[in-house]
């Protein structure tokens, strides 16, 4: 059972690789992802940088609208595809929202790791690269610690950036 989830993983991960037409939208998230951890969010997020990864998530979130309306094909998992869209749209919208009026909630929920890791485990299923299952779901979720745990590791190895 777990060799599927890290063959869902490396997957997932080696996606952009393997289908070029994934790039279009995971360059921008993951060059936001570097630059955002390392010379903003290594000391902590700021309202004006959850602002920013508010912007990428709906961003996304309006590319998979597109992606599903340009090749709709009615199956099984396009309720889960448009849930997955309306949630990411709702969730981008609410950081800038929150971020915008100066809240401190957009700090906590407009992180950089986290919007990135759902964005890119994600995106590959919007894609049809790799399919809705149970099996997906639960490499997502056993991978986030592992992936968190590492780049927190990376951080804090690495110098900070001269303010």
């Amino acid at each position: 059972m777990l060799p599927n989830f890290v063959s869902v993983f490396v997957i997932v991960i080696s996606s952009p690789i393997t289908h070029p037409e994934l790039l279009w939208v995971l360059i921008p998230v993951y060059i936001n992802w570097i630059i955002g951890d390392i010379y903003q969010e290594h000391k902590g997020t700021h309202i004006g940088n959850a602002i920013s990864n508010g912007f990428v998530a709906l961003w996304v979130g309006l590319d998979w609208g597109r992606q599903i309306t340009q090749n709709f094909v009615l199956s099984s998992e396009t309720p889960f595809k448009i849930a997955m869209i309306g949630f990411l749209i709702m969730y981008g919208l609410t950081v800038l929202i929150e971020g915008i009026r100066g809240k401190d909630v957009a700090r906590y929920i407009g992180r950089v790791r986290e919007v990135t890791y759902v964005i890119i485990f994600l995106t590959p299923i919007f894609y049809g690269i790799i399919p809705i299952s149970l099996d997906t779901l639960i490499s997502a979720l056993v991978f986030f610690p592992i992936y968190y745990i590492l780049i927190e590791i990376l951080m804090r190895i690495t110098p900070s950036p001269s303010e």
